[in-house]
């Protein structure tokens, strides 16, 4: 494989700003310069600012995470994570909460909110102001049009997302109105906090009125992406089993984008099925490992590394593009002082053939003569769980992405979610602590939130750092890709950084998780428990583009997605039965003439069907057949007491066809057919199916 070293003779045409001086790069902002708005601006389009040394500043964050999760031991994945707040002052004969109140010198360098409705106002108070600096609707101020048009300013699948900084040289105070109107409000604050002495120039109307010209010119960047020239271009061809070196470097340099393409030439590939499956498969089993100065920092599959995740799923941010024809790029500074190697392992059953591209550049002389226990190398992880048992309505385990040491800067992740069932899965939330905290001073308020959208919306988006590429559905079942990258709101750490995610779902089931975290880090930095065997063996598990229905509830297999909600329900607190495992399948939100259709295998000796089920006020009639064969009802699951004394437990018997009981697989129907006089709903619910002979 061809080698690349300088002189370089081809180069990338593209607009970054001004290159960072040494001072900028290796030791933070310099005693000269002061940070304000246009110097953010400029840092947020220059991609090397992510190279940035650690102690420039700290990033944290303010949100309305459930205050009753005081640690591990008590209520740590409690769900209230809505109108959450400081505390409450009174101003002017009028009542305030307080979201955000913070000395500086510092800047907002991200601001999400959500809420069912907008109904209150947002005032933002710099540097001690008695009266608001800035005040205005809450969806006009953060994802409208008050601060700047998209995609500063922007909604995304629900989710309203500000990403304009806000610097502030003294303090920052953010409050809101009129919450018993409003009543619920989620929200999250990501905030820099530079070293006392810092030169800031505060927001003000007049500093944001004379930028709307950069303003402009700021998003009309983040709009495009560089036209890049190949300083490398391979094709290769990567039996199972075999690890290709694509790209050798001997001398320092710098990558600055690097491409690939699946080669599909295949015959058997005859639909688009097919080929998405093809893909599917190989970009998981496809394994991208880069050293640099000898040591590997790169491990992650190809989909994930770019952020598509299982398949080929076209998108576009700062710094990732996934095109519809499955070219992939990354737009990550990757520099090095003397040697470089890409490798792609193939873990697969399959070969592949496959384009890699890239555009290098010559090493900075600001890079070349960083001391080598200050320089920033470029990593990429990822881990895999597969099969992870959820709790119904409750947080069930804090899911570890990464656990790095050392000195260095988070810049982005990749979640990829596969959910065997509908229902929602992403409650959790992120907790990330930094230099050792033993309380996490990034506590989010749902896994949505953190990627950017709200009120778990099954919803392609793409911006310029967050993204929802891949929401298979029906709802949020199958494939779920979400990604977030970070350039002002990236995180520094000077020792260590442990990032968690609350797994959290509605239903009892099965999920899997796999997570790719992107980070800078010294020589010396790494990250804990990384087993490459294991890393191995779940990339080179099974992976289905289109994921094949198999809800499964409390033990019930569906044949397929039933109209209305079918989820697991704890019957803990009723008192009037005995209900198995203390739970029950319950549908809710059905109308006459639907039904669920179960999956059910019928002993040969089988003469009866035992049915567990449930009777409360709000439960319907029902019928039951198997395979198209009556078997009994209606049956009225209607008790007129209301309350918890109630709902009650029984069992229904039902005969079953002798034609039946062959020791197959049957189908198994519970229709709707309405409800009673005396039942306010159409509910149903059973915890148990046992035949007898």
């Amino acid at each position: 494989m061809p080698s690349v070293h300088p002189p370089f003779l081809r180069s990338c045409c593209w607009y970054c700003g001004a290159v960072w001086t040494c001072m900028l790069i290796f030791s933070g902002v310099s005693a000269q310069e002061t940070v304000s708005l246009d110097f953010l601006l400029h840092e947020m389009l220059d991609r090397e600012s992510v190279l940035k040394a650690p102690e420039e500043f700290t990033c944290r964050q303010f949100s309305s995470f459930d205050r009753r999760a005081g640690s591990p031991e008590e209520n740590w994945f409690a769900n209230g994570d809505t109108a959450q707040f400081l505390r409450t002052e009174e101003r002017n004969g009028k009542t305030e909460w307080v979201l955000m109140d913070v000395q500086g010198p510092g800047a907002v360098v991200r601001w999400w909110i959500t809420a069912p409705q907008y109904r209150n106002r947002l005032f933002v108070y710099v540097d001690g102001a008695s009266e608001p600096t800035f005040s205005g609707e809450v969806d006009e101020l953060v994802g409208g049009a008050f601060f700047c048009e998209a995609p500063l300013s922007q909604e995304t699948a629900r989710g309203r997302n500000l990403y304009l900084p806000i610097p502030y040289a003294k303090s920052l105070k953010i409050t809101c109105d009129a919450m018993p109107e409003q009543k619920n409000l989620y929200y999250q604050i990501n905030y820099r906090t530079y070293a006392p002495g810092t030169k800031v120039e505060s927001l003000t109307p007049a500093v944001l009125q004379a930028a709307k010209e950069k303003i402009r010119q700021t998003n009309e960047t983040l709009g495009k992406l560089p036209v890049w020239e190949d300083s490398f271009a391979e094709t290769v061809q990567i039996v199972p089993g075999e690890c290709v070196t694509v790209q050798k470097f001997t001398q320092g340099a710098k990558i600055r984008r690097f491409t690939v393409c699946l080669q599909t030439a295949d015959p058997v590939l005859e639909t688009a099925e097919d080929l998405a499956q093809f893909r599917a498969e190989a970009l998981r089993s496809l394994i991208l490992e880069i050293t640099f100065d000898g040591k590997q920092t790169v491990q992650c599959p190809l989909g994930d590394f770019f952020g598509s995740g299982v398949g080929v799923n076209p998108y576009r941010t700062w710094w990732t593009e996934v095109r519809e024809d499955g070219t992939m790029s990354a737009f990550w500074p990757m520099p090095f002082l003397e040697n470089a190697e890409i490798r792609i392992r193939n873990v697969g059953k399959k070969a592949v053939s496959l384009k890699s591209a890239g555009t290098v550049s010559p090493l900075d002389e600001t890079f070349a003569k960083c001391p080598k226990n200050d320089f920033l190398y470029f990593h990429a992880n990822w881990r895999q769980e597969r099969m992870i048992e959820t709790l119904a309505g409750l947080g069930t385990r804090d899911w570890n992405y990464a656990h790095l040491e050392g000195r260095g800067v988070l810049v982005g992740d990749v979640l990829s979610v596969l959910n065997r069932v509908s229902q929602w899965w992403g409650e959790g939330d992120e907790k990330i602590y930094i230099d050792g905290e033993t309380f996490p001073s990034h506590f989010g308020t749902g896994t949505e939130d953190y990627y950017g959208y709200a009120w778990c919306m099954p919803k392609w988006f793409e911006s310029p750092w967050r993204a929802q590429p891949r929401a298979e559905g029906p709802g949020n079942f199958g494939n779920t890709t979400n990604l977030r990258f970070r350039t002002l709101d990236r995180i520094p750490f000077t020792r260590s950084l442990r990032f968690d995610m609350e797994v959290w779902h509605w239903s009892a089931t099965k999920v899997d998780y796999a997570a790719a975290v992107f980070w800078y880090g010294t020589r010396d930095a790494k990250i804990l428990a990384s087993e490459p065997a294991k890393l191995y063996a779940e990339a080179a598990s099974p992976v289905s583009y289109k994921t094949p229905f198999q809800m499964e509830v409390c033990g019930f297999h569906f044949a397929k997605e039933p109209n209305g909600h079918a989820a697991v329900q704890g019957m803990r607190s009723f008192p009037n039965g005995q209900w198995v495992r203390n739970e029950q399948l319950w549908w809710h939100g059905g109308k006459p003439g639907d039904e669920l259709e179960l999956r059910v295998t019928i002993p040969k000796n089988a003469r009866t069907v035992r049915l567990g089920l449930t009777r409360a006020c709000d439960y319907g009639i029902f019928e039951f057949f198997a395979d198209g064969k009556r078997l009994g009802g209606p049956w009225d699951a209607c008790n007129p007491v209301s309350g918890s004394g109630g709902v009650i437990r029984e069992t229904l018997e039902l005969p079953i066809p002798e034609e039946l009981a062959d020791g197959k697989e049957h189908r198994f129907f519970i229709y709707l057919v309405g409800r009673s006089r005396l039942s306010i709903g159409t509910m149903f619910g059973m915890d148990s199916m046992e035949f007898l002979p």
